[in-house]
């Protein structure tokens, strides 16, 4: 029995644990159309957690948002010239381990070079932005996975994509300067 009860609670840390979720006012079903509607949308990938080309992995990212979206749209790391430039989504897989604001994932890089290559957990933050500003963002843990193709990464993927565009964004809006929330603290209190 206490075997039984290990093993279901072990499963539960390979999904992906949300830890933070952000829509700002800026955003609406009318600025995702303008934005994204049938043109190409600019993935920028800043840190990477598996020892793979950073211009694979960031294509990989891409490749699953397409695969998971729920707007039309294509979702590249090399748009094209339907893409428009102050529009993107941002991933940073190496993070700082204090909280930043959603708007200080679409301003500059935060990247943790200790934190690059094969470290887990992965925490990334990930932000749908118009130039500097966040529109929607989100922070996610994946305490367990093997490679950047398995299910338990390709999930992380896809649950930050519908975050980042909600079919029915939530009524409560904040703005794109207050921290998202921070992550937990390390064993030992370090």
């Amino acid at each position: 029995m206490l075997v039984a009860s290990c093993l279901a609670g072990c499963d539960v840390a390979y999904e992906p644990a949300l830890s933070d979720y952000a829509v700002m006012p800026a955003f609406s079903a009318a600025v995702v159309e303008r934005a994204v509607l049938d043109r190409d949308l600019k993935v920028e990938v800043h840190g990477n957690p598996f020892d793979i080309s950073p211009t694979a992995f960031a294509g990989q990212v891409a490749a699953q948002m397409n695969q998971a979206s729920v707007v039309q749209t294509h979702f590249t790391s090399q748009p094209g010239d339907s893409a428009l430039p102050p529009y993107r989504v941002v991933w940073d897989f190496a993070p700082p381990r204090i909280s930043i604001p959603p708007n200080a994932v679409c301003k500059v890089p935060h990247t943790d070079p200790e934190k690059i290559g094969g470290t887990r957990p992965i925490d990334a933050y990930a932000a749908f932005c118009r130039g500097d500003a966040a529109l929607t963002s989100a922070r996610v843990r994946l305490y367990y996975t093997e490679t950047q193709n398995s299910i338990e990464f390709m999930t992380l993927v896809a649950s930050m994509t519908a975050k980042l565009f909600p079919a029915e964004p939530p009524r409560f809006r904040r703005s794109g300067e207050v921290r998202l929330a921070e992550p937990p603290p390390k064993p030992g209190g370090k």
